[in-house]
């Protein structure tokens, strides 16, 4: 299931199934768009790090990236919420994130301070030992472009024969 699948069946959440047509507009959408939600429809400056773990993943497994190999491979568990808890991470490491810390200010935490965090919730949440709690995490649009391109230009993966 891609991306905007998921935020269509999201959207449509009260309906049972996902009329045929709107699965069809989905399938049709993701394949003009390389299977990740192009920047026009990027409203705000900021989108969820779940959503840009999702995306960055989408776009490892296109271009081959040896990060989308480690995620899957290397991660402590093989669930699809630890290999997005996998990539969430190496976004923070390459940026700055944003999160909620038991107020309604949303606070940078940068990739020093993410690094001696845990990723939980397919990364949309960040705890540490001192039980501090971030939630409602964000990335900045730009910096999630910039992080993509670093993982285009990175190290890929031999195909499988």
């Amino acid at each position: 299931m891609n991306f905007i699948s998921a935020v269509l069946r999201a959207l449509f959440s009260g309906v049972a199934r996902l009329p045929t047509v709107l699965r069809w507009t989905a399938s049709a959408i993701a394949s003009v768009f390389g299977r990740r939600i192009p920047q026009l429809l990027w409203v705000r400056r900021r989108i969820a790090l779940s959503d840009a773990a999702s995306i960055t993943l989408e776009e490892a497994r296109l271009c081959r990236s040896i990060l989308a190999d480690a995620a899957e491979r290397l991660g402590p568990e093989k669930s699809p919420d630890a290999v997005l808890d996998y990539i969430a991470a190496y976004i923070a490491e390459h940026s700055n994130i944003w999160g909620k810390q038991s107020s309604t200010q949303i606070e940078r935490i940068g990739p020093m301070q993410s690094k001696k965090g845990t990723f939980s919730d397919a990364g949309s949440m960040l705890g540490f030992r001192n039980h501090t709690v971030f939630t409602d995490l964000q990335i900045d649009g730009a910096d999630l472009q910039r992080v993509l391109r670093e993982m285009r230009e990175g190290p890929k993966t031999e195909p499988k024969t």
